[in-house]
Order: structure tokens, then C-alpha cells, then sequence
């Protein structure tokens, strides 16, 4: 579990709506006001110290791994020489807007592998030549689920998980595009072999499309 999911937020949260969710656990968890022994109110008080200072915050994600999503634009699209792809230029084939452009009926047996069949690919990426040549990335989003961070998993009366004991996320992955990929090439990953154990992601191979365009 990490610091982000200790107060219930994502790594691409700002400082504001950290300040926010602190605000919102210390009203419902501080000793003075509950009662409650399932959670810890002082890893509360920790994760807020670290995440809240710009430099901690950096150095804790460098160290778990975790993408710089929060930083400023300017530093967004170039990290460490490495071109990372804006979101607009990546395409997520499995959205209902792209299944609706294909007009393909969804039922509720419909499974992963009969609508890639129809579309092709589960993402496009669009790149340049001289972003492919100088080293690119992309942040890839996938819906996932992990244990609830305030019952760990533990109540059925949670007012997080209302007794499931997972909540819906997003897990992002850091992706390398291969610089030797031609336009039109299809590429396939396993989105879990980026993930840590507390985040599930539906395990199955997803194939990314490289659309070379042009500058």
C-alpha cells in the first residue's frame, strides 16, 4: 500500500486535494473525534508530511517507482531526455467511443478477445519520428482494483468499499516504446508486469499499435 493510497488519492493528485483528503480522514479518523481502531491515524499524519512537501514527494515516488505525474507541464513531456507522449495522442480502442465507430453490438458475453479481433488493438499510440529517434514513453492508464485503504479490506459496514473490500482505481504504467519500431507495428504487453501486488488488473495480454506520424 502507498502513501497515496493511505489518504485515498492518485499520484497525479495536486497539493490542494491532498490538503483536501487530509482534511476529510482527520475529521472522520482523529483520536479526538472516533473511536476507530482499524485504521492508523498517525501513517494518516505521515503519508500528509511526505506528500505534501514538492521535494519528499518526488524523492518517495523516484524510490517506489511511481511516475511524476503531478509535476508541471513544461517538465511533463521530457523526463530524464525521455519524450513522454501526451495523453491526446494516445487512443484506448476498448472505449465505448471506439467499440460505437465500429459498430460492434456489445453483449454480455462479449469478451476480450472477440472485440480485439474486430478492432485490432486495445491502444494506438501516435508518434513522431523524432520523438521515436530521441527515446519516447507513455503513460498508460488501466482500470484496476485494490484492497480499500481505510478497512484493509477487513469491514462489511466500510464507507469506502461499502463492504467489497476493493475499491476502483486507475494504474498507470510507465511504457518504453523501442526505438526500432516501424509505423504500423504491433506491440503486446501483460499490464500486471508493471504493477505492484496490492493493484489487480484483469490479466491478459494487450496489444498497442505505433502510428508513426508526421512532425
Amino acid at each position: 500500500m502507498t502513501l497515496y493510497d493511505i489518504l485515498g488519492v492518485t499520484p497525479d493528485v495536486s497539493s490542494e486535494q491532498i490538503k483536501k483528503s487530509f482534511r476529510k480522514l482527520s475529521k472522520k479518523y482523529h483520536p479526538d473525534v472516533s473511536s476507530e481502531k482499524s485504521v492508523d491515524y498517525v501513517k494518516i499524519i505521515e503519508a500528509y508530511k511526505i506528500l505534501i512537501d514538492e521535494k519528499k514527494r518526488k524523492e518517495y515516488n523516484l524510490k517506489n517507482g511511481i511516475v511524476d505525474t503531478f509535476q508541471s507541464e513544461s517538465l511533463k513531456n521530457n523526463r530524464n531526455g525521455i519524450f513522454i507522449i501526451p495523453n491526446s495522442r494516445i487512443e484506448y480502442s476498448l472505449s465505448l467511443e471506439n467499440l460505437l465507430k465500429n459498430k460492434i453490438k456489445i453483449a454480455t458475453n462479449f469478451k476480450h478477445k472477440d472485440y480485439q479481433f474486430f478492432i485490432g488493438q486495445d491502444i494506438v499510440i501516435y508518434i513522431k519520428p523524432m520523438e521515436l529517434k530521441s527515446g519516447a514513453a507513455a503513460i498508460l492508464e488501466f482500470p484496476a482494483r485494490m484492497v480499500c485503504p481505510a478497512c484493509l479490506g477487513r469491514k462489511r459496514d466500510c464507507y469506502r468499499c461499502h463492504g467489497t473490500h476493493y475499491i476502483k482505481t486507475v494504474e498507470k504504467i510507465f511504457f518504453h516504446i523501442p526505438r526500432n519500431v516501424k509505423n504500423g507495428d504491433i506491440l503486446e504487453i501483460n499490464p500486471r508486469d508493471y504493477t505492484k501486488n496490492a493493484i489487480h488488473i484483469r490479466s491478459h495480454t494487450i496489444k498497442i499499435r505505433i502510428n508513426i506520424i508526421e512532425d
